[in-house]
């Protein structure tokens, strides 16, 4: 199916808009539309819409604000460890540590399957790449008790 004039002026438009007014967009005016078209297009439109649910349903979260407070929780805890460990003599930082680096690394699996499996979310991924070196980075040099995320 050609695009028409009108349908990329649309999607120039579309793409230009962040992606809480394009949610609006199809909201409010594109999916009152499909009760007035033809019923087989109606059935492909919504076998298509399945189809990409089915595809991305199984796709891992990249949520960074929630390994964003793991590891800024970690690094306390690693910073309070390290003051605890000079009075009881008893350290968990080998855990710690541990417990960080496999998190991070369960998280850059969760990251390449987004993009390489599911060919999505590039700006969101490489936001969580950034995350991840900085702490793994504070990780290795240490945690002086102020968390910079």
């Amino acid at each position: 199916m050609p695009s028409t004039a009108a349908s990329k002026r649309f999607l120039q438009v579309y793409d230009a808009l962040p992606p809480d007014a394009q949610q609006l967009l199809i909201q409010r005016h594109l999916a009152p539309l499909l009760d007035i078209v033809p019923k087989d297009r109606q059935r492909r439109l919504s076998e298509s819409a399945a189809a990409m649910h089915r595809r991305y349903a199984r796709m891992p979260s990249l949520n960074l604000k929630a390994k964003k407070a793991e590891i800024a929780a970690l690094l306390v805890e690693l910073s309070r460890d390290s003051k605890r460990s000079l009075i009881k003599e008893r350290s968990r930082r080998d855990q710690l540590l541990s417990e960080g680096v496999d998190s991070l690394a369960t998280w850059l699996n969760d990251i390449w399957k987004v993009v390489f499996e599911f060919r999505t979310n590039f700006a969101i991924a490489h936001a969580c790449l950034l995350f991840a070196c900085e702490a793994l980075d504070q990780i290795a040099n240490g945690c002086t008790g102020q968390v910079a995320f």
